[in-house]
């Protein structure tokens, strides 16, 4: 064997492994979309607070626990316009988003006054 069809049998090599790697991260992107969630609570009501927002999670949890206005994890610290306990937060699921949907808020209702 000739060392030129050695290498090209390396390089050959290369590539189909390559090629298989960007494949399966493909598929590893697709298979993990992002859901869609209806969340909302009418605990805390009045003026300058939030009552509802449609939310990227991958799961129930997840959506119970962001704050509608910044998507911040609601359990650290009280939110003056938003409960601070998911057993008071409503969860629908309402589907999946596109792809490249990032986790986080997507719209929010605010009764501003």
């Amino acid at each position: 064997m000739s060392k030129g069809s050695k290498s090209r049998i390396t390089d050959k090599r290369r590539f189909d492994r390559n090629y298989d790697e960007i494949k399966w991260k493909k598929k590893e992107r697709k298979a993990k979309k992002m859901k869609l969630w209806l969340i909302s609570q009418n605990a805390i009501d009045g003026y300058d607070t939030y009552d509802s927002a449609v939310v990227a999670a991958d799961t129930e949890t997840e959506a119970k626990m962001m704050h509608p206005g910044t998507g911040e994890d609601i359990k650290p610290k009280p939110f003056p316009d938003w409960v601070c306990e998911p057993e008071l937060v409503a969860c629908e699921y309402i589907g999946e988003a596109k792809d490249g949907t990032q986790k986080g808020v997507i719209c929010s209702r605010f009764n501003a006054g």
